[in-house]
């Protein structure tokens, strides 16, 4: 079977933590902040005991500042002269495959074998479209790892023998 799933969300006015400065003052934004996930996920039964998962899935997150405040001591958010929006804009982006084999060898017993790749990018870049975001994520570094689990089902009872 295939499954696709595709989210675009989008919030504006958000406000969230920006920085603290040299004086200690916390500085607060107001964002608009436009959010993309796609996910694709197929399984491949081979038959009853065996089957293969394949999952891939992008996350993309852009966020644009509008203004900026100051956390006041009463919890408050006031005026602040602080103004770095090019600084403070982003782009960050999360991709990952995960392709998952299973052999079920006993009951309740199973192999896994699992490969992983992901792919992460950040920069501040949040003026640029998805297409052209996409394209540049795989300029950053891959990371692949490659694991083996083995479940066995152990029968307390078969273990240790009761007395009658």
């Amino acid at each position: 079977n295939f499954e696709f799933e595709f989210g675009n969300f989008k919030d504006f006015d958000d406000v969230g933590y920006v920085t603290t400065t040299e004086n200690n003052d916390i500085i607060f934004g107001r964002r608009d902040r436009t959010t993309v996930v796609n996910s694709l996920e197929a399984n491949y039964n081979f038959n009853s005991q065996m089957a293969l998962t394949l999952r891939g899935r992008h996350y993309w997150s852009k966020v644009i500042y509008n203004g900026f405040d100051l956390l006041n001591s009463d919890g408050t958010l006031g005026k602040t002269a602080y103004f770095n929006t090019e600084d403070n804009d982003f782009s960050f982006n999360a991709f990952t495959v995960d392709m998952i084999y299973r052999c079920r060898f006993a009951p309740g017993s199973d192999i896994f074998v699992v490969w992983k790749n992901s792919v992460f990018g950040g920069d501040n870049l949040a003026d640029i479209n998805y297409f052209k975001n996409t394209k540049s994520l795989f300029d950053n570094p891959q990371s692949n790892s490659l694991s083996l689990k083995v479940i066995y089902y152990l029968d307390y009872l078969d273990v240790v023998k009761t007395k009658s």
